[in-house]
């Protein structure tokens, strides 16, 4: 169902980041008007006054609608289905609904660390002419490489899939060991690709809204795509769940290929960045 009313709203954020194409995805096959502002975080347009007073998390993207401003990709993703009494996409059947919850939340807290949301960044902490450097990871999604020289370095999980195993190559994080990236593999294959499949046969398939793509679908695609292109022998990507899925939102959702095309373009550098470090 879509609104007769749709709503226009305006989102601040990084073309082809996995947190704000699925916003992307949902406006146009919704059919609710959406205003892009690219936020430049490259150039610390994030942490300027005019985000802050949006964000003051100073995270994308985050969303404006009149008085309304919020930020999360899922949060985002939510408020406006609900405004726009979206059901096709976010069901108000209270099981329904919770099945699509769940799915969210296991997007972002099981498969996400795993499929590649896990950005990093540093606090600065100067006390007279002392200097304390933090790295904090999964705090806001800033581009920022730390050299495996630097002495504050943490090293993440190995199970970090999206860490280990694509965005070392755009430039969000260490490279792994091989024994890191073994385990990441593994994770993928042993846990998440058995979850995600158990999520659409759940549903009916091909999607875990169904035979249609709900809000959830839009969330594991956002990262789901660009780690299989950074990656296309990796585990990730030869997995018959990925395969499936990938294909099934090609054919199901209008202009996909459009919309990811900045999500593609900069996954695609990244496979070369991984390819030619592989040698």
């Amino acid at each position: 169902m879509r609104s007769t009313m749709p709503s226009h709203v305006i989102i601040h954020g990084i073309p082809g980041s996995g947190n704000t194409t699925p916003i992307e995805l949902l406006c146009s096959m919704a059919g609710v008007k959406m205003d892009m502002q690219v936020l430049a975080v490259w150039e610390g347009k994030q942490m300027e006054p005019a985000f802050l007073a949006i964000n003051p998390m100073h995270t994308a993207p985050a969303m404006v609608d009149g008085e309304t401003k919020i930020w999360e990709c899922r949060a985002i993703l939510r408020y406006i289905a609900n405004k726009n009494k979206l059901e096709d996409f976010y069901p108000t059947d209270p099981a329904k609904r919770a099945y699509i919850d769940c799915a969210l939340d296991w997007n972002m807290g099981s498969m996400n660390p795993v499929g590649g949301s896990s950005f990093s960044t540093h606090l600065v902490v100067r006390r007279g002419d002392d200097e304390l450097s933090i790295r904090f990871v999964f705090l806001c999604p800033v581009p920022h490489h730390v050299p495996s020289s630097d002495p504050y370095r943490v090293s993440l999980p190995s199970f970090a899939v999206g860490t280990k195993m694509s965005y070392p190559w755009l430039g969000y994080a260490p490279h792994p060991t091989a024994d890191e990236f073994k385990a990441a593999e593994e994770k993928w294959t042993k846990e998440l690709a058995p979850s995600l499949e158990l999520f659409i046969k759940k549903s009916g398939g091909p999607f875990v809204g169904g035979a249609k793509p709900s809000i959830a679908d839009f969330a594991i695609i956002g990262y789901l795509l660009p780690t299989c292109i950074i990656l296309p022998d990796g585990a990730v990507a030869q997995s018959k769940v990925a395969k499936d899925f990938i294909a099934a939102c090609k054919a199901e959702i209008p202009k996909f290929e459009e919309i990811m095309a900045a999500a593609v373009g900069g996954a695609t550098g990244a496979a070369e960045k991984a390819k030619a470090g592989a040698k």
